[in-house]
């Protein structure tokens, strides 16, 4: 009987890794053909949000002050969705914040989800306001179809996802891409 039960358990166990197995090749599959599309930025896709409409909102900061996307995109900007339970969330913020220093003309705005005021100012006093913090509903992290914590993503002038990633340093690059971009556009009008 009990050599019964540990065939029945090394069975499930094989089951159980040939299913990982496809899922993890699917994952790959999908993996290239982001990177293929991101011009070499592999990139979670959000549900296949990239090179799409931004969905509009208006949320507001701690103090009440209300910010609408089609307000704030200028010549495109980051923004970074966090959860107050998320571990590394701060590490990562931190991490895109000193990256960026040097784009002092990108907007960037980090979406925490939840209600918590007090958080929120915490973490503008925290970066010396280098960063707004607005607060959202799950309903926005749902428009935007956040794949996961934190998630940056680059709104580009024209208000069309260029890309949703966990990665700080493939925001940054498209971010710098756009902006050159928009440099030049400028450089060969005048």
């Amino acid at each position: 009987m009990f050599n019964l039960l540990i065939w029945i358990m090394v069975g499930a166990l094989l089951f159980t890794t040939c299913l990982l197995y496809v899922w993890l090749r699917q994952r790959v599959k999908e993996s290239a053909s982001a990177v293929q599309n991101t011009g070499g930025h592999e990139a979670l896709s959000g549900g296949g949000m990239q090179g799409q409409p931004a969905p509009d909102f208006v949320l507001a900061d701690a103090r009440q002050k209300a910010y609408a996307l089609r307000d704030v995109i200028k010549d495109g900007v980051v923004l970074v969705f966090i959860d107050k339970m998320c571990p590394h969330c701060d590490s990562h913020l931190e991490m895109f914040l000193e990256s960026s220093a040097h784009l002092s003309s990108l907007e960037k705005y980090v979406i925490l989800r939840g209600d918590d005021a007090n958080l929120a100012r915490e973490i503008e006093l925290l970066y010396e306001r280098k960063v707004t913090v607005l607060l959202g509903e799950q309903e926005i992290f749902d428009a935007y179809q956040i794949p996961a914590y934190p998630s940056f993503v680059y709104v580009n002038r024209m208000g069309n996802i260029d890309i949703i990633t966990p990665v700080t340093g493939w925001v940054i690059q498209v971010a710098m891409m756009r902006m050159q971009e928009a440099v030049q556009r400028s450089g060969k009008v005048g």
